[in-house]
C-alpha cells in the first residue's frame, strides 16, 4: 500500500470513529427534561396579576407553553400587536400582550426573569427547568 492510500484509509478510519463516537453520545445524553414551573406575569404598579404553576414537556420553550395557557399578541414585522404570532423576528417572538397587559416595544417591554435573574434570552429560546418561578415584568424604558 502506498503512503496515498494509507493515509486516505487513515483518514476513514477517523471519520468513522468519530461518527460512531457522536452516535453513542447522542444515545446517552439525556434528553430535556418535563417538569413545571412557577410563572409570574407583573404589571407596571409591580403588582402580580397572574401566577400559575404551569406544565411543559420535552423541548417546549417558554413561549410555546405560554401559548398553551394565555392569549398571547405578538410583535408583527412592523411591531403591532398580531394575535396569531405568525411573524418571526431575528432573535424569536416577541410578546406585547399578555393577561390584559400591553406594551409598545418602544417605551415599554416585557422582562424576564427567572428565578430572580434577569434573563437575556427571550421566550422563544428559554427552556423552563423543573421548579422554576419565571417572571415577566412590565417595564418602561
Amino acid at each position: 500500500m502506498t503512503f496515498k492510500q494509507k493515509s486516505i484509509w487513515s483518514m476513514v478510519l477517523i471519520l468513522v470513529a468519530l461518527g460512531l463516537y457522536w452516535g453513542i453520545q447522542s444515545w446517552t445524553v439525556p434528553a430535556n427534561e418535563s417538569g413545571s414551573f412557577t410563572m409570574e406575569i407583573v404589571d407596571e404598579n409591580a403588582q402580580t396579576i397572574a401566577q400559575e404553576t404551569l406544565s411543559f414537556v420535552e423541548g417546549e420553550v417558554l413561549y410555546d407553553v405560554l401559548m398553551e395557557h394565555f392569549e398571547l399578541g405578538c410583535a408583527s414585522p412592523t411591531y403591532s400587536i398580531d394575535s396569531t404570532c405568525s411573524f418571526d423576528h431575528p432573535g424569536g417572538k416577541i410578546i406585547l400582550s399578555i393577561a390584559g397587559i400591553t406594551t409598545d416595544w418602544t417605551t415599554s417591554y416585557f422582562a424576564i426573569y427567572r428565578n430572580d435573574l434577569y434573563v437575556s434570552q427571550g421566550v422563544s429560546r428559554l427552556k423552563p427547568h423543573d421548579g422554576d418561578v419565571i417572571r415577566l415584568v412590565f417595564t418602561r424604558l
